[in-house]
């Protein structure tokens, strides 16, 4: 028995019929199609596993990623004196974690280079103040090396890398600097004081801070006012071969010309007298400056 085409196109029951499976099979194709599109597209079945590249190099890390299809992107940037040039601080997501193919890990890292600044110039500065100064600014100060200089503990020059380092060159931050200061002795090798050329006051504290005594003091013209305006032009001994540590020495001292009275005043203060600073023998030679 065939049913009549006209059933279909003529009558409201066929109609009826005719759209009612047309509807059917256009939902059972979108439903197909649609299943069809979810699978490929988030590929089911399909997984990774974020490998654990924190702590390898960047290089390293970025080619782990890629062999297991993941992306890659670096989204900040830092340094860290601790840690290898170019290190993985942190990846996202965490080692070990499923994700689809093609998924991004989100990286931080060290930088591959470091930061250059500035040395700052602390020649003439004290060593107490160029250490404090210098480790403001993130150096470090890896020894102090001391060398020939009337002035004790008074920063003469600076080393990195074993040579000499002019200020305002710029090293890696958080380099490692040797401040040269000086020893205010003219005997290096065994710490003898040579005040020869240094002013009364200067002298004096030279000698007490290097374990030797002040001895017998001769002016030229016997001082009227402040000691500070004499100049030493002679000691005895001259050198440590014919001195025991501790034992005296004697300067014999002429009036400065180089120096007004009114220079000499704005100096050292209008009826300065050293005898009384000789009390604080113990006193650090930095502290007068």
């Amino acid at each position: 028995m065939f049913i009549n085409k006209d059933f279909f196109n003529n009558t409201y029951l066929g109609l009826a019929v005719k759209n009612v499976f047309i509807a059917i099979v256009i939902i059972v194709v979108l439903v197909i199609g649609s299943l069809t599109f979810i699978h490929f597209y988030t590929q089911h079945g399909n997984i990774r596993t974020v490998p654990k590249i924190k702590g390898k190099s960047i290089d390293e890390g970025i080619a782990l990623l890629q062999k297991s299809d993941l992306k890659v992107e670096i989204i900040d940037s830092l340094y860290l004196k601790e840690r290898q040039l170019g290190e993985i601080i942190e990846q996202n997501p965490a080692p070990s974690t499923i994700v689809k193919p093609g998924r991004c890990v989100y990286l931080i890292v060290n930088r591959s280079t470091v930061k250059k600044v500035k040395v700052p110039n602390v020649i003439d500065m004290s060593l107490r103040q160029a250490k404090a100064y210098l480790k403001s600014l993130g150096f470090e100060i890896e020894r102090v090396d001391y060398g020939k200089s009337a002035y004790r503990n008074l920063i003469i020059g600076l080393k990195y890398n074993n040579k000499t380092l002019e200020p305002e060159t710029k090293i890696p931050n958080a380099s490692k600097i040797v401040l040269v200061a000086g020893n205010g002795l003219n005997n290096e090798k065994d710490g003898f004081p040579y005040v020869v050329g240094l002013d009364y006051h200067t002298a004096t504290l030279i000698i007490h801070s290097s374990d030797y005594t002040l001895g017998d003091v001769h002016f030229d013209t016997p001082p009227v006012g402040g000691k500070h305006k004499y100049t030493v032009y002679k000691q005895h001994p001259e050198v440590s071969d014919t001195i025991q540590r501790g034992k005296p020495i004697d300067l014999w001292l002429t009036k400065a010309t180089e120096l007004s009275d009114s220079e000499s005043d704005m100096k050292y203060g209008n009826g300065f007298d050293v005898d009384d600073d000789l009390k604080e023998e113990n006193e650090d030679i930095e502290e007068f400056f």
